[in-house]
């Protein structure tokens, strides 16, 4: 449910303009810096999001003739991916014009960039012998070319761009605080090379995190054992910046070499590869301490350069509790809390750095002045600005299309789909648009669970991609509205045609 937000208002409320009235100065409150905000400008809904369009598909039922029908293909056939944007002031799926071509080229020349294809519609042939496959990263270059695109043509506007909560649109790239990036103990194959972070606070705890190192034995303990060992207060400062990874190396003059894992003293300082001999002697150690483990493999791993884990960072911090453990799961047999004090990636992510932490695409598009929001998980009805009715009519017109063709050729599939997307009227696509405002406010009438169009939706769904099968009867009458509409404009022209010009 939307907040009390200048932008939710907005968003949610079917009867206020997305202009911002005038002298209306408020506080941004997305992470723009004052060199790039827009929130002084007007603001657009844009929704975007991608879909596939696959040869083989064509609808389940049709006629035969003489015990003949189509033929079939055994499987869905080759695929073209669209990521499309759907937005109030252009039409959805439309080409770019000569004159809108060169006003975003003279537009990105001043970025020092040039586009190669439509950035509001862009067709992806995925497959390993194709295109690839869509990631993160292209998913924000392309939401970069749009916005290019999109200022050069409405350069007094702001967009709110709406995503869905896909992997890609999520995708936080290399070295971001992502707890799920990490083990609970140092190093591992599936741990996830962090960045280092700044100290602020809400970060830090109470508890204390002291070594001592003894000069002479070399080694490391969490209790001053000797007069002499030096006392190495390993807590975090506000100020300070936290290493996610263990010293590569350590430095000669140093008074002490970098501590091992607080839980660890003695584990190994760099990787090893062991002997027979040494692997049988590591393992009958393992026995005498009462482990029923063997380990068979020869490289073991050594500390220094491997990522901490969250055991290490949260000690650190002076957050760690000797009851934690990585994750609690629904249903804990000890009864602990899932997301509780001993859950330790849900402390670790409480952490301002961790939990301010934002994805590449909301970085890019909050650098540049605008707002990214993200579509509720499993309502297609109120997704991407009506994105998802444009995909539903646009399929239904392909799937027939594809009717007249060889459905094993993908000879005209790129064509089919560019066609079928063509054949969205842009009045249809308003009627999405609003279609979209009726569910939003009747989701937010206090007595929504007895609205009539909120009751369709009461059921749970496994995904969000289903607006064919759940508004399957009101897409079949835009399609007939679009119909009669090409009609009478057909018509029309006829009319004017036979009439002939005016003298």
């Amino acid at each position: 449910m939307p907040g009390d937000s200048w932008l939710d208002k907005v968003v949610f409320d079917p009867t206020v303009s997305f202009e911002r009235p005038d002298g209306d100065h408020l506080k941004c409150e997305h992470n723009h810096s004052p060199d790039t905000c827009r929130c002084h400008m007007r603001c657009e809904h844009v929704g975007q999001d991608e879909s596939i369009y696959r040869a083989g598909v064509i609808p389940a039922k049709g006629w035969h003739v003489d015990s003949k029908g189509v033929k079939k293909s055994k499987s869905e056939g080759k695929g073209v991916m669209v990521s499309a944007f759907m937005q109030l002031s252009r039409k959805f799926g439309a080409k770019l014009s000569p004159d809108e071509r060169a006003t975003i080229n003279a537009y990105r020349e001043t970025r020092g960039k040039r586009p190669d294809y439509n950035p509001f519609c862009h067709y992806f042939e995925y497959g390993k012998n194709a295109d690839g496959y869509w990631t993160g990263e292209k998913m924000k270059a392309q939401t970069d070319d749009f916005l290019d695109a999109a200022e050069a043509l409405f350069p007094d506007t702001q967009f709110a761009i709406e995503y869905d909560a896909s992997s890609g649109h999520l995708y936080m790239g290399d070295g971001a605080l992502v707890v799920g990036n990490m083990n609970l103990k140092w190093g591992g194959v599936s741990a996830g090379v962090l960045r280092n972070t700044l100290i602020v606070d809400g970060c830090v705890g109470d508890k204390d995190a002291i070594m001592y190192f003894n000069k002479d034995s070399g080694k490391w303990s969490l209790t001053q054992r000797n007069p002499n060992d030096v006392k190495v207060d390993c807590k975090v400062k506000v100020g300070e910046e936290q290493s996610m990874n263990f010293g590569a190396a350590c430095d000669p003059d140093a008074a002490y070499p970098t501590p091992p894992p607080f839980y660890h003293l003695d584990a190994l300082r760099y990787d090893i590869m062991m002997t027979d001999a040494q692997l049988h002697a590591h393992n009958e150690s393992l026995v005498a301490e009462g482990k029923n483990t063997v380990e068979s493999a020869r490289h073991r791993e050594g500390f220094l350069g491997s990522p901490k884990g969250l055991k290490q960072v949260l000690w650190e911090r002076g957050l760690w509790d000797d009851r934690m453990v990585a994750k609690v799961k629904e249903g804990d047999r000890r009864g602990r809390a899932v997301g509780g004090p001993e859950c330790a990636s849900s402390v670790l992510a409480a952490c301002p750095d961790f939990a301010n932490e934002r994805g590449q695409l909301r970085k890019l598009i909050e650098e540049r002045g605008h707002i990214m929001i993200e579509s509720p998980i499993a309502h297609p009805e109120i997704a991407g600005n009506g994105i998802e009715y444009g995909w539903g009519f646009s399929k239904k017109k392909f799937r027939h299309y594809r009717l007249q063709r060889d459905a094993l050729s993908t000879k005209h599939l790129a064509h089919d789909v560019q066609r079928s997307l063509d054949d969205i009227p842009g009045s249809t696509a308003r009627r999405f648009m609003r279609r979209v405002r009726r569910y939003l406010w009747a989701y937010q009438q206090p007595d929504a669970t007895s609205h009539s169009l909120v009751e369709k939706f009461v059921k749970l769904h496994k995904c969000h991609r289903n607006i064919l099968d759940q508004e399957g009867a009101f897409l079949d009458s835009e399609i007939k509205n679009a119909a009669k509409l090409e009609e009478e404009i057909r018509r029309e022209v006829d009319n004017n045609q036979r009439k002939g010009p005016k003298e």
